[in-house]
């Protein structure tokens, strides 16, 4: 698995490391370590790998630039440099380039054991794997199945307070499958901590802490994720989970958040499960066919006449409905005289049998124009 810049300086705080360029980077997780000199850098992985060197073989700053640059292009997670022996300073080149590219640069005593540190490093990953498998099969079990008791007393160890605040979201790239730790390292860089998580299929289910502004965060989120790999992925989100029994509902309903972004042939979206209103039936109903006959009886005879008659009092009805029946905007939005959409609207409502005054009448119309929507969404 990995861990993060703040894990790793928390557990080596007593051992002289410092950050010398790269702060910005410092969101970035840490999924293993290598030592490496200058003469085999490019005989290892480094993707998100933390690179230790103690500038064996270095000749010149051109040479620890270079180093420096090898391993930011191969997406390691920073370098670590032991100064006092091969490495007395830092050129401002280094600082500079790793200033740009937000590319974290450390450097230790040489006189740390650097094989202590390691063994440390790989000793936390270990630890935070561990706890992640038991988080995600605990979140698993919970929306299995009713064991809410059984969890209640374990679940604070991986994030959840009873007394907080929180909600489900369901992540899910819009093509293909997405990479497990790029997942999670955009949730760090996003400023969100990683719990109780699951992963479903090709779809990512966290719990995480109520927020202000949720829809602006995780359009953030959304971005970083797509930051990763120039690939978009689309959120759903729930509502608040209030206790441990809240938790499996909450995450359905986050799922089908997201269900309902993929029948709208949508991408690169965020949705609150909330905010979905009406649609939600139509989408739970699961019935096209019926739904698409509801709204023929009611809309078809506007249909009819607008295609006999070259007019367009379907759209006119229908701006008018989402105006709130505000005769005034509907006459500014369409250029015409306020007369001349009153008469409109009577005709309309006239051709379709309806009493504009009667709430009923006014249900069924939003109704049937609601489902058409949804259907058009959909195909």
């Amino acid at each position: 698995m990995f861990i993060t810049y703040s894990e790793l300086f928390s557990e080596v705080r007593d051992s002289g490391f410092e950050t010398v360029a790269g702060h910005n980077g410092l969101c970035r997780v840490i999924t293993g370590c290598q030592i490496a000199e200058i003469e085999d850098e490019k005989m290892l992985p480094m993707c998100r790998q933390l690179i230790f060197t103690a500038g064996v073989g270095l000749t010149s700053d051109d040479d620890l630039l270079s180093f420096v640059r090898y391993a930011c292009d191969h997406d390691a997670s920073g370098v670590v440099m032991e100064s006092g022996k091969f490495i007395d300073d830092i050129s401002s080149d280094v600082k500079a380039f790793s200033d740009e590219k937000d590319f974290p640069v450390l450097v230790m005593p040489y006189r740390i054991p650097v094989g202590n540190v390691t063994h440390s490093i790989e000793s936390m990953i270990e630890d935070r794997k561990q706890k992640l498998n038991i988080a995600s099969g605990i979140l698993k079990k919970i929306t299995i199945g009713d064991v809410y008791d059984f969890f209640s007393g374990q679940i604070a160890y991986y994030g959840y307070d009873s007394n907080g605040e929180y909600f489900p979201i369901v992540i899910e790239k819009d093509e293909g499958e997405a990479d497990q730790i790029s997942v999670f390292e955009a949730m760090i860089r996003s400023g969100f901590d990683i719990g109780l998580w699951d992963h479903i299929g090709a779809r990512f289910v966290f719990i995480i802490e109520e927020c202000p502004d949720p829809v602006v965060r995780l359009e953030q989120l959304k971005n970083m994720l797509g930051q990763e790999d120039g690939a978009t992925y689309s959120i759903g989100t729930g509502p608040v989970i209030w206790s441990i029994s809240d938790i499996r509902g909450c995450v359905l309903e986050a799922a089908e958040a997201l269900d309902m972004i993929r029948q709208c042939h949508k991408k690169d979206e965020v949705r609150l499960f909330e905010n979905t209103g009406v649609y939600r039936l139509f989408f739970e109903y699961g019935h096209p066919k019926e739904l698409q006959d509801i709204s023929d009886r009611v809309l078809s005879r506007i249909v009819d006449y607008d295609s006999e008659n070259g007019t367009e009092l379907e759209g006119l009805i229908e701006d008018y409905l989402d105006n709130r029946c505000n005769l005034a905007v509907v006459s500014r939005e369409r250029n015409i005289p306020r007369n001349t959409v009153r008469y409109q609207i009577d005709r309309a409502a006239e051709v379709l049998g309806v009493d504009l005054k009667n709430v009923n009448d006014l249900f069924t119309l939003r109704l049937a124009f609601k489902i058409r929507k949804y259907l058009n969404r959909i195909r």
